[in-house]
């Protein structure tokens, strides 16, 4: 068996978006009989390290000639012209130097294929139990909805609105730092969980915190996406609807646990231990 290190690249308090998925992906390499250690930017020697967080901005990293072999769980948004890779030019010779980028969204997916990086694996975020940590409240709830993220102005700017509208909303975001228990507390103290896209012409799904949003019974709504992993579990409206939207289906409170069975029965269907299996077979690591 295989001796794995997960890096977690961290440069600011918003690396503990990346815990859930460390779990997971912790947990299941365990359940495939490897070893693996968590680091937090530290690279060891004598192990495949799989890199995980804020990659791409790191510099001293992506100017580093790693000499051991590294896997990339690769969670940016990927585009020529739109977000942050333009910007940091060094991040795709990066990733063509390693032994294998795992990226969360199929889209990306075919984006670095078209890039001519021959080493890429669709391996979505999905379910594991040691990520069920809550159980749904149905009554005493402290926001009608939550919105955990970035906070770029086109997502503040839906969170006001709603507000305006005279709901109960908070947000988990880089300023206020409720991570951890905190921000589990209030996962399980708000109706809703609403997803925004971070970029105004960028629909790719925001699958690595939805996915513990689901495992964890959440109602999640969502700005229309490019795809739809979760069978109709969740509900989609474009961002100059999406306002309307929620407001009908916090109406309907009736509906809300029937969505958060749905939701959960949707994540368990992809299972993270086996997309990581099969990630591993296609590098003869399993």
């Amino acid at each position: 068996m295989v001796t794995f290190n997960i890096c977690k690249i961290q440069i600011n308090e918003l690396h503990h978006l990346f815990d859930d998925l460390v779990s997971t992906l912790s947990a299941s390499l365990k359940d495939l009989g490897h070893q693996c250690t968590v680091s937090s930017n530290e690279i060891k020697p004598n192990t495949v390290n799989i890199l995980i967080g804020s990659i791409m901005f790191s510099d001293s990293l992506l100017s580093t000639a790693l000499t051991q072999p590294y896997i990339v769980y690769q969670l940016e948004i990927l585009d020529d012209e739109l977000g942050h890779l333009k910007n940091y030019p060094k991040y795709l010779e990066f990733l063509s130097r390693a032994l294998s980028v795992w990226d969360y969204s199929p889209k990306n997916f075919n984006y670095l294929q078209s890039k001519g990086l021959q080493n890429v694996e669709f391996v979505p975020p999905g379910y594991h139990s040691i990520s069920e940590k809550l159980a749904r409240r149905n009554s005493e709830h402290q926001f009608d909805f939550l919105f955990i993220g970035s906070l770029s102005p086109r997502r503040a700017i839906f969170l006001e609105r709603l507000v305006k509208r005279g709901y109960k909303v908070g947000a988990v975001t880089e300023n206020n730092e409720a991570f951890g228990i905190k921000r589990d507390q209030l996962i399980a103290g708000s109706k809703i969980l609403v997803n925004v896209h971070c970029f105004e012409d960028l629909n790719t799904l925001e699958t690595v915190r939805i996915s513990y949003l689901l495992t964890n019974g959440a109602v999640v709504i969502s700005e229309a996406s490019d795809h739809d992993p979760y069978e109709g579990a969740i509900g989609y409206a474009k961002y100059d609807e999406l306002l309307d939207y929620c407001a009908h289906v916090l109406s309907n409170e009736e509906s809300l646990q029937k969505r958060s069975a749905d939701g959960y029965a949707a994540i368990r269907k992809i299972d993270m231990k086996n997309s990581v299996e099969k990630a591993l077979i296609n590098l003869h690591l399993s």
